[in-house]
């Protein structure tokens, strides 16, 4: 199957999208609808000029596409006045690993617990990685 559509900002180009596999072909009318606001706003901002642009969508198309659970496997109780005032939660995952995106795009991650207790008290937490390296705190919550 293939969709083609002619370049709306040079008339030009023809776009040759090859949707493989069902959700693909579900997003193919966003990918479309998107590539239409990327003309309009090329074609306002660069109307005499030739530009080519080049994208990497993949990490566009993965970051629904799944979850990342950790466990957690150290914690540390930062005192003040002999009571915490901060826990720092070790996790066996990191920046150098599934959460790449943080130390090379400064991407924000989404924490979720898996028990939402309303009951249970929460603190100011910070979530590193298990390298004890210094840039691989992965939040601050």
């Amino acid at each position: 199957m293939c969709n083609q559509k002619k370049c709306s900002w040079c008339g030009k180009h023809t776009v040759h999208i090859h949707p493989r596999g069902v959700m693909l072909q579900l997003i193919l009318p966003i990918i479309i609808e998107i590539a239409d606001i990327v003309n309009s706003a090329l074609e306002e901002h660069f109307p005499n000029e030739n530009v080519e642009i080049i994208a990497e969508p993949g990490r566009f198309f993965a970051a629904s596409a799944f979850t990342v659970i950790c466990r957690i496997i150290g914690k540390r109780d930062v005192l003040r006045d002999k009571e915490a005032s901060l826990k720092m939660y070790y996790i066996n995952d990191g920046v150098y690993g599934s959460f790449n995106c943080i130390l090379y795009k400064e991407e924000v991650t989404v924490e979720h617990l898996l028990d939402e207790n309303k009951n249970l008290k929460t603190f100011k937490s910070v979530i590193w990685g298990h390298t004890c390296h210094c840039a691989d705190k992965v939040c601050l919550i």
